[in-house]
């Protein structure tokens, strides 16, 4: 999978990224915001290795993590945005401030996002697939700022 380099080399720390990271170049905060990052991946997707929707890849060491009901989602075609991408677009903001940002994304937003990734594959049809593609660029052209909340088929939530 290709993406733009948005940190510096030398500088180690937890698999995930909080907020305020300091490993995040001033120009990596700029593709991350934007989703320019991701934009190598559509090699990926030329390729066949990825298509455009589908659930993001996991390092190996979360995916080793899932119970045999999560791997499910392993059957699916990774993709350059899913369902938790829209459901949880400020993964970063999410782990500010946490102790320990690996543990707190293995407890409480992995889960979540396997399960919303879960569930959109499970009813997944090409009219969700356009949906979430057109929800995803309206999301990126308002800087990464959410659109209102939808269910995974375009349904507003109440």
């Amino acid at each position: 999978m290709l993406k733009f380099r948005s940190m510096r080399v030398s500088c180690h720390g937890p698999a995930v990224t909080a907020a305020g990271d300091p490993r995040i170049t001033r120009v990596g905060a700029v593709l991350r915001r934007w989703k320019l990052d991701e934009l190598p991946q559509l090699w990926n997707v030329l390729r066949g290795e990825m298509s455009l929707i589908g659930p993001r890849p996991e390092l190996e060491k979360f995916v080793r993590l899932y119970s045999p009901a999560q791997r499910e989602i392993l059957r699916a075609t990774p993709g350059l945005a899913g369902m938790a991408q829209l459901a949880y677009p400020h993964e970063a903001e999410w782990l500010r401030g946490a102790h320990d940002p690996e543990a707190a994304y293995v407890q409480s937003l992995l889960p979540l996002k396997l399960a919303a990734d879960l569930e959109y594959e499970r009813r997944r049809t090409p009219a969700s697939d356009f949906g979430l593609m057109w929800r995803l660029a309206l999301m990126v052209a308002r800087g990464g700022r959410r659109a209102p909340p939808v269910g995974a088929f375009g349904r507003q939530h109440a």
